[in-house]
């Protein structure tokens, strides 16, 4: 049996505290729980009583208490709508589905879905190279993390021709131990040196390094926010055990009702005859002034958060302007590199055997 009556209220009169040790004994009279309408909540929550009750103008406690309703109780009705219209919407879609299996297959796709694929071809290509930059940043936070990994690339190089060097190179030799001729082995050679990328690939892994390069202080610049923690109930260990506010985290919510287990009855005895009469007569003392309310807090916050964002802005944009040449300057000796090494290339690898044919 379920007892559903007005908030603040018990059967037959009786205070909270007698209710509740008289409902959740066994007996005749034992209920399984007490509900109350959503509705009637939310119309006890309108009419609440401002703070002041001579000029009725600080609303302090009447907002608190929506906003606690909003982030407590109204998730978890959402949550049970939600549950409650997934299982009907997935027996419908089977329903579906089962009356389409006889259907015939669907046309083949228009010249637009090739449009459209091509479109986000080229969004993955944007999207993939930015996830590349990003990952290197990563990987190498600093600059002398950067260097040490180009150093292990040149590291790695070395002991590669140091390899060819010391390896039989002799190829195609008349007889085991006669010495390869000498127009073979600088064949051999001038394509090893031909075929090395080493200088493509530290030019690559520095540019992608500082383009992937963000302002230092983006996290320090990080704009304010009023996230509810999903945690924030049951209260630590120290909270007093007879705060009215332990009933939170107990209520069954649903979208018609709210609801209290027999099983916690006994937090009904938090709910004194003192705190009811403050719903009539007010005894916090807020003013508005001095207490400001979930929206005056928001909008506090997001005048807060232009403000930073204005600082974050003009310091972003400085940074990156006395960066700049640095950038330049790396640009240009990544071509320099790049272009001694294609004449590297021409002389010592493709064109020297290019002339010697």
């Amino acid at each position: 049996a379920t007892y559903q009556g007005q908030p603040g209220t018990a059967s037959g009169g009786m205070s909270p505290k007698t209710a509740a040790r008289h409902f959740s004994s066994a007996g005749p009279h034992a209920i399984a729980s007490l509900k109350v309408e959503t509705s009637a909540v939310l119309k006890e929550l309108a009419r609440f009583r401002a703070c002041d009750d001579q000029t009725m103008s600080c609303f302090y406690c009447r907002e608190w208490a929506q906003w606690v309703y909003r982030k407590q109780i109204s998730p978890q009705a959402a949550a049970a709508a939600a549950s409650a219209s997934g299982t009907s919407a997935g027996s419908a879609g089977r329903k579906k589905k089962s009356k389409a299996a006889g259907a015939p297959p669907p046309p083949p796709p228009s010249l637009a879905s090739g449009a459209m694929q091509a479109a986000t071809t080229g969004e993955d290509a944007v999207t993939s190279a930015a996830e590349r930059k990003r990952a290197v940043r990563q990987r190498y936070s600093t600059v002398a993390d950067l260097c040490e990994s180009l150093r292990g690339m040149v590291a790695d190089e070395r002991r590669l021709l140091a390899a060819d060097d010391g390896g039989d190179v002799t190829g195609s030799s008349s007889r085991p131990g006669s010495p390869a001729p000498a127009a073979a082995i600088s064949d051999e050679r001038a394509e090893a040196l031909g075929s090395s990328t080493l200088i493509n690939d530290i030019s690559e892994r520095v540019t992608l390094w500082y383009e992937g390069h963000q302002f230092p202080l983006a996290d320090v610049y990080e704009d304010l926010t009023f996230d509810f923690p999903a945690d924030a109930f049951p209260y630590d260990d120290h909270q007093d055990p007879l705060d009215p506010a332990l009933l939170l985290p107990a209520l069954q919510v649903t979208k018609a009702f709210v609801g209290l287990p027999a099983a916690d009855f006994a937090l009904l005895g938090n709910i004194t005859s003192e705190l009811i009469a403050t719903h009539t007569y007010p005894t916090c003392q807020h003013t508005k002034a001095d207490h400001p309310t979930p929206a005056e807090l928001e909008t506090q916050r997001l005048i807060f958060n232009a403000q930073l964002g204005k600082w974050r802005g003009d310091y972003r944009r400085s940074f990156e302007c006395e960066m700049e040449p640095v950038w330049q300057i790396t640009h240009l000796l990544l071509k320099s590199a790049q272009r001694i090494d294609a004449m590297r290339v021409r002389l010592f690898a493709r064109g020297c055997r290019a002339n010697r044919a």
